[in-house]
């Protein structure tokens, strides 16, 4: 009997020095480019969930279950949205509006992940701006975090300890979405190195640009109700001065 009791407990207790996977909130954007999909069918299946969420809010109000499914929407058709610009070139002056056709650069990415998500922002003004007026733009300074000189695996760790979402990054002279999704924390960019010049998507932990990079300087969009909220109502965006 004492030999089943101790079996039973090598069993049950979790292998020394190694911790549960966290599991994930939802899927993030793919690391190689999916199939090409009807991009402008993802986008208005997308505003047509979002109206209908909407119609919940006015409906019935505004309640914690509505803001996570809000929020488990928008992170979802985030990374179906990115998945398909994966492989698109970047250029400086990139502003095609098409998944892999033509070129990008990385505020018109930005800007143009955010209009096809179904915010009503200034597309082309928002892309050209510095990163933080992008995130002032679209979130206030409570939602921000800024460090210089700071290790990225601190900086990692720190973005891991907020929830599950999406958020906007900006770096020297780069910005783009980190993703959140609860297992690892992910980089997604048009890249403008020399050994890619395209979207793509990377660890975090492992990125060379976020590793470079002296400041960096996040905006934790979905931690926003706001956002959230103005996101649902169809709120029109103005860019900040």
């Amino acid at each position: 009997m004492k030999l089943f009791f101790v079996l039973l407990l090598i069993v049950t207790l979790p292998a020394c020095g190694h911790e549960p996977a966290a599991a994930r909130a939802f899927a993030p954007p793919p690391l190689s480019p999916p199939a090409a999909e009807d991009y402008t069918g993802m986008v208005a299946r997308l505003a047509a969930q979002r109206r209908a969420l909407e119609g919940e809010r006015r409906q019935h109000g505004v309640s914690e279950q509505l803001l996570a499914e809000a929020r488990l929407l928008y992170c979802q058709s985030f990374a179906e949205l990115a998945g398909q610009w994966m492989g698109t070139p970047w250029d400086f002056n990139g502003t095609t509006q098409t998944p892999r056709v033509g070129q990008i650069a990385c505020g018109y990415f930005v800007s143009t992940l955010l209009r096809d998500a179904g915010f009503v922002v200034e597309r082309s003004r928002l892309g050209q701006q510095a990163s933080e007026v992008i995130a002032r733009t679209m979130t206030t300074r409570e939602f921000m975090r800024a460090r210089s000189e700071e290790s990225l695996d601190t900086f990692v760790a720190a973005c891991r300890k907020h929830p599950p979402g999406v958020y906007l990054v900006g770096l020297d002279f780069h910005t783009g979405y980190l993703v959140n999704d609860g297992a690892e924390l992910w980089f997604v960019h048009a890249s403008y190195g020399q050994a890619a010049r395209y979207v793509l998507v990377e660890k975090a932990g492992e990125s060379a640009y976020l590793g470079n990079s002296k400041y960096r300087h996040v905006a934790f969009l979905t931690e926003d109700r706001n956002f959230l909220l103005g996101w649902l109502a169809g709120k029109r965006w103005v860019t900040a001065r």
